[in-house]
């Protein structure tokens, strides 16, 4: 069973990365100029995409340093 405190860092880490997602998101966003829809789907798209691959970065770093199983 896991424990409270994997969950807690689950939380933590997906948080974390969807935010790093979301900025780089806007900020592609501002610099392209995009409003509306079409701005909101780019940004979309980008944290969505940063996101996931963060995520996955950031498992596979702390599972090669031995901190996650």
């Amino acid at each position: 069973m896991r424990s409270l405190l994997s969950i807690i860092g689950s939380i933590v880490g997906i948080l974390l990365c969807g935010a790093l997602g979301v900025a780089l998101g806007l900020a592609l966003r501002n610099a392209l100029g995009l409003d509306g829809l079409p701005g909101a789907l780019i940004t979309l798209f980008v944290a969505m995409l940063v996101a996931t691959i963060a995520w996955a970065l950031l498992t596979a770093l702390l599972r090669r340093f031995g901190f996650i199983r």
